[in-house]
């Protein structure tokens, strides 16, 4: 599947989850900052987004920032690796030039661009698994 299919899928299920118009939903916007989503929304999008792509996201990047269970320096900073990792699918933070950031900042870099790479790297996975990969 395409990215482009992808995100089109993505914006379908923000906009119904959320009540907006696909078309008022920027593939660049934020969820928290721009849409205003909370924790429950991430949860009803989250379900929602596997029932539109048959895909299950526990176990993916997404389960795992919801869990919040990262170690962080004595300030409570991520590692720099831990921020790598979700700047794989993180376009935002692959930007941020910042290595100072907490786990709850996270979510604030989560963009449906975002969403939609981390269903392109779980439809991946699935079907490498599929196949198996």
């Amino acid at each position: 599947m395409e990215l482009n299919e992808i995100q089109n899928g993505v914006l379908k299920c923000l906009g119904e989850s959320l009540a907006k118009s696909v078309s008022d939903i920027a593939v660049t916007a934020t969820l928290i900052a721009d849409l205003g989503v909370d924790s429950l929304d991430i949860l009803d999008i989250s379900f929602s987004l596997e029932k539109e792509f048959k895909i299950k996201l526990r176990g993916s990047a997404l389960d795992e920032l919801l869990k919040m269970d990262f170690k962080t320096d004595v300030n409570g900073f991520l590692n720099l690796s831990d921020i790598k990792r979700f700047a794989a699918w993180m376009p935002a933070l692959a930007k941020n030039n910042s290595q100072n950031i907490k786990p709850v900042e996270l979510f604030n870099f989560i963009t449906v661009e975002s969403l939609a790479l981390l269903i392109q790297q779980q439809l991946k996975m699935h079907k490498d698994q599929h196949n198996g990969i």
